[in-house]
């Protein structure tokens, strides 16, 4: 079983993030490197969020990972906004620690790593990550029914670093850091109660290449007052028992939304869906599921968008107006990402949750209609 050690080490980490802050800055300037590549390795362990997963808590979890990040040159508007990040993309492996239910895990992500302060000797950052994962051994009603936490080879990762990290040359950096991981596949297959691991992690990283910084950015001869958009989106989905059929679920959504800068913008819209699945959910309370109608939901959002040059990250706040499952549910939440693939055209991926629970893993794509400031 898991040490309770290994959880007052990550307490008193974050109380040292804290007190190690003000003498925190972020390598950022003439003298930093174009391109870091770094290598870091951690050891964790799984929650137990639900009481049937103290389980898969056989042994701590072991990870490594390998990162390519560009220090930006501050040429973009939305460089100076976020403190001159870092851009960067991961490679992870995890030792899950539970060999015959999970097995090893494996990792690709995009992740922004934003330093507090803007000096140059140390960096105390925070860097969000998101990206797919693959896990090894999944539930099977066979073969492994004791893995209750995961029913799909591929999943979603959101991953939550704290840490900081200090020069030892002007080409070498240590890092050390504090990582939240969550794996799930947004119950498009059940069981899916996911895997959430925080782990504390160190490593180096080597610079190669020398920065062009020169922070001059040019005020942008077209920003957007506001803009409508709409979206379609897609997805399938399993119910309890695990194992069964899969539903399909289709969804549509509206919204107008205000730019208070090329970074934030914030707004409302309308949401509606028809998802197969309550229909069948109906059908088991013995309810009227013989209409098209019976298997629709309707409301309204508010939301924000923050975006880091093409790519945005999406967070939305829900209730129903009609809402037709047998469950009831009110309110909604939806976080996903979105890529605008020109000035009109994006593309985008939401997990939409009720209460924390996964609901739907929405693909979809849209069009934005402009509208711009006189």
């Amino acid at each position: 079983m898991i040490s309770s050690l290994t959880k007052y080490l990550f307490s008193c980490y974050i109380v040292a993030l804290l007190l190690l802050g003000k003498y925190a800055s972020a390598g950022v300037g003439p003298d930093s490197s174009a391109w870091n590549v770094g290598l870091n390795a951690g050891i964790g362990y799984i929650m137990a969020h639900h009481p049937n997963m103290v389980l898969l808590q056989q042994d701590h979890v072991k990870s490594f990972e390998v990162t390519f990040e560009r220090n930006v040159n501050g040429s973009k508007d939305w460089h100076p906004f976020y403190n001159y990040p870092k851009l960067g993309y991961s490679f992870q492996f995890f030792n899950l620690g539970a060999p015959d239910l999970l097995g090893n895990a494996y990792a690709l992500d995009l992740y922004l790593k934003i330093g507090l302060l803007n000096k140059r000797k140390y960096n105390l950052f925070l860097k969000p990550a998101f990206g797919l994962g693959y896990i090894e051994k999944v539930y099977d009603r066979i073969e492994n029914p004791k893995n209750v936490s995961i029913n799909g080879h591929i999943n979603a990762l959101v991953q939550f670093q704290a840490g900081i990290e200090a020069k030892i040359t002007s080409k070498v950096d240590f890092n050390s850091s504090l990582h939240f991981t969550h794996f799930s596949n947004g119950a498009i297959s059940k069981p899916n109660q996911g895997i959430n691991m925080p782990s504390f992690n160190m490593g180096l990283s080597y610079g190669i290449g020398k920065n062009n910084f020169n922070p001059q950015v040019a005020a942008s001869s077209r920003m957007l007052d506001s803009y409508i958009w709409v979206s379609g989106a897609a997805t399938v989905k399993q119910l309890y028992p695990a194992g069964g059929d899969y539903y399909s679920a289709y969804i549509l959504t509206a919204g107008k939304y205000f730019k208070v800068n090329n970074i934030i913008d914030y707004g409302y819209g309308l949401d509606f869906t028809y998802d197969n699945s309550l229909i069948e959910l109906r059908k088991r309370e013995d309810m009227d599921s013989d209409t098209f109608i019976y298997g629709t939901r309707g409301g309204a959002h508010i939301g924000m968008v923050v975006n880091v040059g093409r790519v945005g990250a999406l967070l939305n706040l829900g209730g129903y107006a009609f809402n037709h499952s047998p469950k009831k549910q009110f309110l909604y939440s939806k976080l996903g990402l979105r890529i605008a693939l020109n000035e009109e055209l994006f593309a985008g991926v939401n997990l939409k949750t009720h209460y924390a629970r996964a609901d739907l893993l929405e693909w979809n794509i849209g069009w934005r209609f402009n509208k711009y400031a006189k």
